[in-house]
């Protein structure tokens, strides 16, 4: 199997347990332990994942990234094995230690894809997207999954998750690619490195923009992920028991379609993709506004078919633009900073919603969010620069490096 294969497969395998381990932890601490020990579980290693990302993406870049993904993956499967104990509190803890370690593979998988496309010749637009689709199949089918086997085998359900890391590490273990650039590690401490980060992301006004746009999208994410259920039974009247799992499905729906669409090529021109991604943080801000304005099942299953599509092609667009073409030695640290801020506006939304929906209706949830996106991508507008840049110029000042690297053209 060629480098990209691997990757693919290996990344898809992880997901697989990674959905089930989310919908087993959801089923299990619901029934055991109510909802609301579901939110300190959940809220938790989010904290965590804000407090270490950036860090993390400093010596993500420092070490080689195949190493990473082997070392990561066997300290996952050995904390998700502490699992088979039960206790919200304890899962907490355990998911939360488990957070570092995600952050620094999935770093050292932005760091790998570059070269495993060019050995490959495929563009890195289209690798990213292919990886995107395999993952959200992968995704999907593991939390289909979750709840019935949390239900038939308890915390034993999270054996198959801690297998499927080990299964990835062996995989990882057999990649042969060209080692990426590293950080150096002398003459400049982690803090400094991490500053380097930001003022190599300052200095790029499009990167800065669509790492702007990811950001703002987060609060897009954190309605769809708290508002849906009481969606379905305030606003569409409709059994939240029996519609709000085909509902949040329908956005599945649009997320592969688009992640289809990526994995073809057409979307991910690097000149394009800071358009593309503005018109679709526009979209989700419109499908937000579009599911507080409307009582219909059909037109609201529809704007949220739209909503994944649109979720997955900012998500997706801004990871390539602002991680993948940046220069070898920054791409850890690109991709954690993105996470880091995606997460802060993600846990500001899951925070302030579910509180003003209860207070004021989920309508008005919807709507103030839906605004929120719209203002957010305003007010992002003001990074970009007044004046058009310099023909080759691009994220990183390497776009016609990077693209031959992959075969993209511009």
């Amino acid at each position: 199997m060629t480098g990209l294969r691997v990757l693919v497969a290996a990344q898809a395998v992880s997901l697989a347990g990674s959905g089930i381990n989310a919908a087993a932890v959801a089923y299990l601490v619901t029934v055991r332990s109510g909802v609301p020990a579901l939110g300190l579980v959940q809220g938790i290693p989010l904290m965590a994942t804000v407090a270490c990302a950036p860090w993390i993406g400093v010596l993500v870049d420092r070490y080689d990234a195949r190493r990473g993904l082997v070392v990561s993956s066997t300290v996952l499967a050995v904390l998700t094995a502490l699992m088979l104990h039960y206790g919200a509190w304890w899962y907490a803890l355990v998911l939360a230690l488990r957070t570092p370690w995600e952050v620094a593979l999935s770093g050292s998988l932005t760091r790998l894809l570059p070269a495993a496309a060019a050995r490959a010749g495929v563009p890195v637009a289209k690798a990213s997207g292919t990886m995107s689709l395999t993952g959200r199949l992968a995704t999907a089918a593991g939390v289909a999954a979750g709840p019935f086997l949390a239900g038939t085998l308890g915390p034993a359900v999270f054996v198959a998750d801690a297998v499927t890391f080990a299964v990835t590490a062996v995989a990882f273990q057999t990649l042969r690619l060209p080692a990426p650039a590293t950080a150096a590690r002398t003459g400049a401490g982690v803090t400094r490195q991490f500053r380097e980060g930001l003022r190599y992301l300052h200095g790029r006004p499009l990167a800065l923009y669509t790492a702007a746009l990811y950001t703002v999208a987060g609060i897009a994410w954190g309605a769809k992920d708290t508002l849906y259920v009481a969606y379905v039974d305030e606003r569409l009247g409709l059994s939240a028991e029996v519609w709000a799992g085909p509902y949040g499905a329908a956005a599945l729906v649009g997320e592969t379609a688009a992640a289809a669409l990526i994995a073809s090529g057409r979307l991910g021109r690097p000149e394009r993709i800071p358009a593309v991604a503005t018109g679709a943080v526009l979209l989700l801000g419109g499908c937000l506004l579009t599911a507080a304005a409307t009582t219909s099942p059909p037109v609201a299953f529809a704007a949220k078919v739209l909503e994944g599509a649109a979720t997955n092609v900012v998500g997706v667009l801004a990871v390539t633009f602002v991680s993948l073409l940046a220069a070898e030695q920054l791409r850890g640290r690109m991709k954690t900073l993105l996470t880091t801020a995606n997460r802060v506006s993600l846990g500001g939304a899951k925070g302030a919603l579910p509180p003003l929906a209860g207070g004021l209706g989920v309508q008005s949830a919807y709507a103030a969010a839906g605004a929120v996106v719209l203002a957010g991508v305003a007010l992002a507008a003001l990074l970009l620069p007044r004046r058009p840049a310099q023909p080759g110029g691009d994220v990183g000042g390497h776009t016609h490096r990077s693209q031959r690297a992959t075969g993209n053209s511009a």
